[in-house]
């Protein structure tokens, strides 16, 4: 299962990954978990399927558009978006 934690520009979604990955090993071990920046799971996505169980992609927001939704869509399976993106929503 591949999910995207993205925020602003990708520097604090890599440290919460990295954090999960630290948490996830010890709480299950059996799990085969690991974090890797979006790029690098593009590249290499059918390594990342068939190693690990979950893995957990970083990178900014701004890589998500409508030109590129459906290819996303088609490895990714959630997608968490940080709170400090919250300047991109119109203002009330």
């Amino acid at each position: 299962m591949f999910v995207y934690i993205c925020c602003a520009g990708g520097m604090s979604s890599s440290l919460f990954c990295i954090r999960m990955v630290t948490a996830l090993n010890e709480m299950y071990p059996a799990l085969k978990v690991t974090s890797a920046h979006l790029d690098t799971v593009m590249s290499k996505e059918t390594t990342y399927r068939d190693k690990y169980d979950l893995i957990l992609v970083y990178g900014g927001v701004d890589v998500i558009s409508p030109e590129n939704a459906f290819e996303l869509n088609q490895f990714i399976d959630v997608i968490l978006i940080a709170p400090q993106v919250a300047y991109l929503l119109p203002l009330k």
